[in-house]
Order: C-alpha cells, then sequence, then structure tokens
C-alpha cells in the first residue's frame, strides 16, 4: 500500500463519518466522501499548509452545497408512502425498546420528559422551561446532561 493510499484510507472513514451523522443516507456520504477525497488529492501539495484544514473546508463546502441543492430538488419524500421492509421495522423496534429501557434505567422521568420534548416535540429550552417551571438556562443544561447520560449509557442501544 503507498502513501496515498494509506492517506486515502485514514481520511476515509473520518470524512465518510462526517457526511453520514449529517445527512442520515448511506449512499448519499458515500458519493460526498468520494468527490472530497478526490478534490483534496487533486490539490496540489505545496499548497496545503494543513491537511487537516483544508480536507475539512472541502468537506463543509460539499456538505452546504449537498443541502442548497437537496432543498432545490426537494429530497424530502412523502414517508408515509414508502414501504419498510419487516426485517428493518422489526430490528429498529427492537433497537427502539432497548433505548427506552436504557433511558428509563439511567435518566430520571424529568430528564426524559425534557428529552421527548426537545428531540420529539421539536421545543427550544425556551418552551420547555416554560412547559417544566424552569428556568431557560437550567432547561438548557438539563437537556444538555440528559443527552450526555444517553450517549454514555445507550450507547451500545442505538448505534
Amino acid at each position: 500500500m503507498n502513501l496515498q493510499e494509506s492517506e486515502y484510507n485514514y481520511w476515509y472513514d473520518r470524512v465518510f463519518g462526517y457526511f453520514l451523522r449529517r445527512i442520515a443516507n448511506y449512499h448519499e456520504s458515500q458519493d460526498l466522501t468520494s468527490q472530497v477525497l478526490a478534490d483534496f488529492f487533486l490539490y496540489p501539495p505545496e499548497k496545503i499548509s494543513s491537511d487537516t484544514g483544508l480536507i475539512w473546508k472541502i468537506a463543509k463546502n460539499y456538505f452546504y452545497n449537498y443541502l442548497r441543492n437537496s432543498k432545490k430538488t426537494n429530497l424530502i419524500t412523502d414517508i408515509e408512502n414508502q414501504e419498510i421492509s419487516s426485517e428493518y421495522s422489526s430490528e429498529y423496534n427492537l433497537r427502539l425498546e432497548t433505548l427506552q429501557k436504557c433511558m428509563e434505567k439511567n435518566l430520571n422521568p424529568t430528564e426524559i420528559s425534557i428529552l421527548k420534548m426537545s428531540i420529539l416535540e421539536d421545543f427550544k429550552s425556551s418552551v420547555i422551561a416554560e412547559k417544566m417551571g424552569l428556568s431557560s438556562e437550567n432547561a438548557r443544561q438539563k437537556l444538555s446532561r440528559s443527552l450526555k447520560k444517553v450517549r454514555k449509557y445507550c450507547k451500545a442501544a442505538w448505534f
């Protein structure tokens, strides 16, 4: 394996993960990752001051372009009309149940309520604070801490 191939493999996982976390589409993430790495390796080496900085600038630009184009082409489809395979659906439901049990075990009811309002109902921390009788800053902190707990204790249940 030559130097450029090992660099490609090193950056592929990192850039692919960046896109996958943001757009949640495996094939689109692969395409964007390939485009970013192609641009990066075609860039003249003498003009690269920091490999890390340049590759992330390229990735962010591709991500923003993707978002602009997805708005124009209206990629959001009617989910109700899409069929989900029973295998995927049962696996998803099992993982969801595991996550719920993990949250019930590791989070108190207030934290669970705050997460549900934030994630499922898309409330801002100020609205959550009003509904829960907390200050806006306190609601934001509780939300942040709850998310940290989910990441720490329930990562294996979902990811």
